[in-house]
């Protein structure tokens, strides 16, 4: 990107919104904030029933779902602050992702179990597999309440008590400006009217948001047709990022491609991958089309349609979200099973995997290539080298 490019790229991303919009000026870009979610902090009242009942049980375990949570639960709890510290020095300390280890060494915690996947449920399996019948497990929730990880818990016959320092909502579709953002209404009409060349969304919450903003403006429809490529009447497609792959099943599940995805889920990250993305094109541009329906697992090229098992689908996407891209061994293995890269055998477990898909991609002439001691990266076939668009749930990606 060039500053005498101009391209206009529209973000969704709510309090740390300022990063990813700073490294995008810097970059080139001329960036529409219009936050689409928004944090509310718990009542001083509930944080100290949460805190109270956190020291009276002495939990075994202590999942931490979200630096920010742990963060606030520290800062808002003034006196108790050095016995909760003690109790949660006391337990097993499992933290989803870089962030929340980071945090909690920040306040002198050690933890001893973190999902390189950076998901929550498979982080509560971790800690189900290592307590014991009974436990207490103390949850620090992110803003929507982690309700998947406090299932997989209980369903172990786990002990669990929440602390939910904040929760998420969604803004008010119009106001005044403010803090350099505009109104999410705003930026919904921007990208209706074909005004934006890319779209970025931080997290799913904000692609929850997006849509119930639109919703609440009855403009769902066009929202998604804009989102699709379909709906700005010029042929342009809207490229639309997502920071990871959480956020990236989030806006596929509502039938949105994704075209760009940065191999680490950082803001840093998203805005370099989206420097790097051929704006205003399709990354698979040519006649083809491959489609993946994330509900049925199934993929859908010219030359007809096969069913995949969890694990070929999760493969697939890991590669379709970054087209032309070769992928490396360890995001797949982390995107795909939640493992780092290290271990042989996750390497070989990767390659029977890869050996699997290949073969039922290659009757809708599909290409799986290997990148010898980098990764794989996915081809369609298509006339004269001409690589083809992909999509899913029936919405073309790029």
């Amino acid at each position: 990107m060039s500053p005498d490019g101009g391209l206009r790229i529209g973000v969704t991303a709510g309090r740390r919104g300022e990063e990813l919009v700073g490294a995008l000026t810097r970059l080139g870009a001329r960036v529409v904030w219009g936050p689409t979610v928004a944090v509310v902090p718990a009542s001083g009242s509930a944080l100290e029933h949460q805190t109270a009942a956190v020291l009276a049980t002495r939990p075994a375990w202590v999942v931490v779902t979200t630096a920010e949570g742990l963060d606030r639960w520290l800062a808002g709890i003034g006196p108790q602050r050095p016995a909760v510290v003690a109790a949660l020095a006391g337990a097993g300390v499992a933290a989803r992702g870089a962030k929340a280890a980071a945090a909690c060494r920040r306040h002198g915690l050690r933890s001893v179990l973190t999902s390189p996947a950076e998901r929550g449920v498979e982080l509560a399996r971790l800690v189900a597999a290592r307590a014991r019948p009974g436990d207490r497990v103390t949850v620090l929730a992110d803003g929507n309440g982690s309700p998947a990880v406090r299932a997989e818990l209980a369903a172990a016959g786990l002990a669990v008590d929440v602390v939910a320092p904040y929760r998420w909502t969604v803004p008010a579709a119009a106001g005044p400006e403010a803090g350099g953002c505009v109104p999410p209404g705003d930026l919904l009409r921007e990208l209706c009217a074909g005004r934006l060349d890319a779209m970025a969304f931080t997290s799913p919450p904000a692609v929850d948001g997006l849509f119930a903003v639109a919703a609440a403006l009855g403009i769902e429809p066009a929202v998604q047709a804009a989102l699709a490529g379909t709906g700005t009447g010029d042929g342009r497609r809207i490229l639309v990022a997502a920071i990871g792959p959480a956020t990236a099943e989030a806006l596929e599940e509502r039938s949105v491609g994704v075209g760009v995805c940065p191999l680490q889920p950082r803001m840093a990250a998203l805005a370099g991958a989206l420097a790097a993305a051929p704006l205003r094109v399709s990354s698979f541009a040519g006649p083809g089309r491959l489609t993946l329906d994330a509900r049925t697992r199934t993929v859908t090229g010219e030359a007809g349609a096969v069913a995949l098992s969890d694990l070929q689908y999760a493969l697939v996407a890991s590669m379709a979200r970054r087209p032309g891209m070769t992928c490396p061994t360890g995001v797949l293995l982390r995107e795909v099973w939640g493992a780092g890269a290290g271990p042989a055998a996750g390497r070989r477990r990767l390659e029977v995997l890869v050996s699997r898909l290949r073969s039922r991609l290659a009757a809708i002439d599909v290409n799986l290539v290997t990148v010898p001691k980098r990764g794989y990266r996915l081809e369609l076939a298509a006339p004269a080298g001409v690589a083809a668009p992909v999509s899913r749930g029936g919405t073309a990606v790029g």
